[in-house]
Formats: structure tokens, sequence, C-alpha cells
């Protein structure tokens, strides 16, 4: 692997800890009153993207860098910190958010992966 390939490839985790900190943040956003799960399809349409950019420069298990960067953000969040309570949480209304941030963010990506339309990388 080239180290352009490599700093791309950092560039690209770098962004799935940007998506997961952003799904976290506005997972709870309410359109005219309702849970509509747009920030959750937004992720998983974010996540196939670094996706499918990362395995274009390795074929790997670093081509997975994004999606565990993301997923390591969105299990941070779940758990309680200090003083017990954390940013995603499994309770009252917010149960049909925080699941479909979960399947979203991780059903399509590897709804891809699992059809095998991941791109070759790109090795000169």
């Amino acid at each position: 692997m080239r180290p352009a390939d490599r700093i791309l490839l950092g560039l690209l985790i770098l962004d799935g800890l940007v998506v997961g900190l952003l799904s976290v943040g506005f997972c709870y956003l309410r359109f005219w009153g309702q849970p509509i799960p747009v920030v959750a399809v937004a992720a998983g349409i974010l996540n196939v993207i670094l996706l499918w950019l990362a395995a274009r420069h390795t074929d790997g298990p670093l081509r997975f860098g994004p999606l565990v960067a993301w997923l390591i953000v969105v299990l941070v969040a779940a758990f309680g910190g200090p003083g017990g309570d954390a940013a995603l949480y499994l309770g009252g209304t917010t149960v049909a958010a925080t699941l479909m941030l979960m399947v979203f963010g991780l059903g399509l990506p590897m709804a891809l992966v699992w059809s095998g339309r991941l791109p070759e990388p790109d090795i000169e």
C-alpha cells in the first residue's frame, strides 16, 4: 500500500469518527414533532460511502476502519458516564430512534459487504 493510501485511509477513519459524533448528536432530532429517522438514514448512507472509498484503497481488514470508528463512537455514547447519563438512551420514546440508528448505520454498509459489490482496490 502506498503512503498516500495510508493517509487517505486515516482520513476516512477520522471521517467515520465525525459521522459517529454527528449521528449521536442529532439522533433524537424531530421534524414536526415526530421522530423521523432522517439522521439514521443519513448515517447509513455516509457509512456506505466511507466503506466504498476505503475499499478502493485496500482489500485488507482496514477497509472496515471507518465503520469500526463509527461503531466505537456510538457504543461509547450508549454507555453511561460517571453520572449515569448516556447520550444514547434506550428507554421511553427514544428507543425507536436509537434502534433505527443502529439498524441503518450498520445495516446498509453490511448489506453492501454481503452483496459482494465492494470495489477492488486501485493498485498500481
